[in-house]
């Protein structure tokens, strides 16, 4: 006998009072029930979703908060399997800022064949949630949810995800660039964020229809760039810019910058009300200028305001956050949705030093999603150097084995036939082989005696060494 459709009246009376947001999906992952406390935390009326297919995919500017909410409701994989599973999702609402939630997915199957018939979801606060035998991949998924619900109020920050002293003092000197228009200098190994903290910036203060321009300093010959941004008025001959005022302007890899396209944008360093100019490197700003590569003007108009960023290394505590951050955004593109990290790949993403900072983390997590076979993604699904077998990439020789001759003593030999390569290229004369080889005559003189080298035409040049 089949079980039968659950009914909006019986579920009514069974949940439309209770004070938990409920709601229910077919077997083809369609919203057939919403409860009143679900239409509360959500703001969307049961004529607006009844029917909705909630399915993973895609997410971006353009997405409805309707498809938004159906992505986001998405079951994970495992309920699909018929298995009780739940996730950790930021939740839109109608008419309020999204909030972190937990949902809880109970699958109700058919009695006879076990066929999937409804699941019953059921969407909690993470701080009301206890995990029976929490586990760190637990902890750190109700940790981000936590974080997208405050950074939610302010979706101009939703790229920078993090937490401690030093992320909040780097959401400090954001707000503040943002807030003084001032020329700014972000200063950062490659791969840590630069170009996000530039979005940020501009994000924050700027309005809706300013334009952010990138320009690439280390592609865009210096000439061209400046042919970019000025233009000469055929009528009056005046040079204006190619931009609408307010734009902000970002310079990546401003150290490849020439010195004369450093000039060329000094101008609009001097128009801080006009245009918002930023610039980042991955160098040592005060190097660059102390070997000339910057010019002194531009280098103290740039660096009015610097931000510095802190490289992966030094946010061990922030690693597994962050790489539970990347595995959402994948899994919004639709492709497979997994439900998190193993705890031996939470171990593994901590004992690497990732030198390739947060675009390394991102292309690795990118990488296991596509290879994992499972739900989760496990440690034997990242490449060999981050699950630490760098066997697979050098086998150091066995300390057994020894060069044969030493060291000193086969740079000895190579040495004895530079030398005298260079006395019979330079027909004997010791000035001449010095010149050659780069060296001065008193250290030529020096190593010919130390290494016994024949000073004669006549003597043959020692054979332990072929040619």
């Amino acid at each position: 006998m089949n079980a039968p459709r659950p009914s909006s009246v019986k579920l009514e009376k069974i949940w439309g009072r209770a004070a938990e947001p409920v709601f229910v999906l077919s077997a083809n992952m369609k919203i057939v029930y919403v409860n009143q406390a679900w239409r509360t935390a959500t703001g969307f009326a049961s004529e607006q979703v009844v029917g909705l297919k909630c399915s993973p995919g895609p997410i971006d500017s353009s997405t409805s908060p309707v498809d938004l909410l159906a992505r986001r409701l998405a079951p994970p994989p495992e309920t699909l399997a018929g298995r009780p599973a739940s996730k950790s999702t930021l939740v839109p609402n109608a008419s309020a800022e999204p909030a972190a939630k937990i949902i809880e997915f109970l699958p109700f199957h058919e009695q006879e064949t076990s066929k999937l018939l409804y699941l019953v979801c059921l969407m909690r606060d993470p701080e009301s949630v206890f995990l029976a035998g929490e586990t760190r991949a637990d902890r750190v998924r109700i940790e981000l949810d936590a974080i997208r619900a405050r950074i939610a109020r302010d979706p101009k920050l939703d790229e920078l995800i993090g937490r401690g002293p030093a992320h909040a003092r780097l959401l400090a000197q954001i707000r503040a660039a943002a807030e003084s228009r001032s020329p700014l200098l972000i200063v950062g190994e490659p791969g840590t964020g630069k170009r996000s903290v530039a979005r940020a910036v501009h994000r924050l203060g700027s309005t809706r229809s300013d334009a952010l321009l990138t320009f690439d300093s280390a592609t865009t010959p210096g000439d061209r760039l400046i042919a970019e941004l000025f233009r000469t008025d055929p009528r009056s001959g005046r040079t204006r810019w190619n931009f609408a005022d307010q734009s902000t302007l970002v310079f990546t890899s401003v150290e490849a910058l020439d010195r004369d396209a450093q000039a060329g944008v000094l101008p609009l360093l001097a128009e801080p009300d006009l245009v918002r100019v930023i610039a980042t490197t991955s160098a040592d700003p005060f190097a660059l200028r102390r070997e000339e590569k910057l010019r002194d003007d531009f280098y103290y108009a740039i660096t009015v305001q610097t931000i510095a960023l802190v490289p992966l290394r030094e946010r061990f505590d922030e690693i597994a956050l962050l790489a539970r951050y990347f595995l959402e955004k994948i899994n919004e593109r639709g492709r497979k949705h997994l439900s998190g990290f193993t705890e031996r790949a939470l171990e593994a993403l901590s004992s690497y030093d990732w030198p390739g900072n947060l675009g390394e983390l991102k292309r690795v997590i990118e990488y296991s999603h596509d290879k994992a076979k499972g739900d989760r993604i496990d440690r034997d699904d990242f490449p060999p150097i981050v699950r630490g077998d760098r066997s697979a990439h050098y086998v150091p020789p066995s300390s057994a084995e020894k060069l044969d001759p030493p060291l000193d003593e086969f740079l000895g030999l190579i040495e004895r036939r530079l030398i005298e390569y260079a006395l019979e290229r330079g027909g004997r004369n010791k000035s001449k082989a010095a010149e050659y080889l780069g060296v001065s005559r008193p250290r030529l003189y020096r190593r010919i005696d130390e290494l016994k080298i024949a000073d004669s035409r006549d003597e043959t040049p020692p054979k332990n060494l072929e040619s």
